[in-house]
């Protein structure tokens, strides 16, 4: 049994020697895993402070992926220039309605909606009609008679800031169920060091964890290319518009990318029921929805292997020295 504790591991000299190591997964312990993921959770907290002050004025694509100087992760005046791509991936608006019992959205044609009662298209994710109208398109968007007059280019920019708007409104939606009433007395660093006590967290699945903490935030999905190896697929890098971290919803969003990463890479897992006791949910349903969130809030993109890993390590690392920089 691991007897070192988060605060027992230095995270500047553990970032030399996986540097050192070239990245090598198999030395790192999962403790030291650990305190990774809580640099990380910091530092979006952090970054949470700083976006309330001003967020319009932090560039994060340089965030994450930069390691820049002092100034670097703030906007230039061409930040803002048009899109450039067309390639988005993102599902109709039109076709996602609200379903009371799991409180989550359901596609019209999604294969879960049989096992649920008839869903309302009227309905909205807190059952008003603003999210109803947030679904339907803007009344700015060009006709189709209208379409032959304007540039193709100027079409699918707009037509990418619509549906990146559409899907940021979604998102914001899922991300509310994870805000519990009140911050709990337990701090984060006691509540992870509880879990990886009881849970019995490798580091496979603690490194998942923090690359589905990324995506969950940013938006950030992973894929293999056509050379089979995995690429950073972000829709467009100018316009990432983080999720909100804070210390209302830190605790649930945790506990919920910790239970997919077990799920999803461990041969062998506890019971939803002695994990919602770990973690101090009241019933395996408040699992089960929050699970379903976190798979709507990653497109149920869940991807991972070494490379990806590799890639959120040197997020992880990046992130941390452009915060501290701020």
């Amino acid at each position: 049994m691991e007897s070192r504790k988060i605060k027992d591991i230095n995270v500047k000299e553990l970032f030399e020697k996986i540097e050192k190591n070239n990245y090598k997964l198999d030395e790192i312990s999962p403790i030291e895993a650990l305190s990774l993921f809580n640099l990380q959770i910091a530092n979006l907290l952090k970054l949470e402070e700083l976006m309330e002050i001003d967020d319009r004025s932090i560039n994060f694509f340089r965030l994450l992926f930069k390691d820049n100087g002092s100034t670097g992760v703030f906007k230039d005046d061409d930040d803002d220039n048009s899109l450039n791509s067309c390639d988005l991936t993102i599902n109709n608006l039109q076709n996602i309605a609200h379903q009371d019992d799991l409180q989550l959205p359901l596609r019209r044609n999604s294969k879960l909606q049989t096992n649920f009662e008839e869903l309302d298209i009227n309905d909205s994710l807190e059952g008003g009609s603003e999210s109803h109208r947030d679904a339907q398109l803007a009344p700015d968007v060009p006709s189709m008679s209208s379409l032959h007059s304007v540039p193709s280019v100027v079409l699918c920019d707009q037509e990418m800031e619509l549906q990146l708007e559409r899907k940021h409104r979604l998102r914001s939606g899922l991300i509310k169920k994870f805000y519990l009433k009140e911050i709990p007395s337990l701090s984060i660093v006691a509540y992870l060091e509880r879990i990886f006590k009881y849970g019995e967290l490798s580091t496979g699945v603690i490194l998942t964890a923090s690359i589905f903490l990324f995506s969950v935030i940013f938006n950030i999905n992973y894929k293999l290319d056509y050379h089979r190896e995995s690429t950073i697929n972000i829709n467009s890098p100018a316009k990432i518009r983080p999720l909100p971290v804070n210390k209302f919803n830190i605790f649930r969003i945790v506990l919920t990318v910790i239970r997919v990463a077990l799920k999803l890479i461990e041969d062998k897992n506890f019971k939803q029921s002695y994990y919602c006791k770990i973690t101090g949910l009241e019933s395996n349903s408040d699992l089960f929805k929050l699970e379903l969130n976190l798979l709507f809030l990653t497109d149920f993109n869940l991807f991972i292997n070494e490379l990806v890993i590799v890639e959120g390590l040197k997020m992880i690392r990046i992130l941390d020295n452009n915060i501290q920089k701020l």
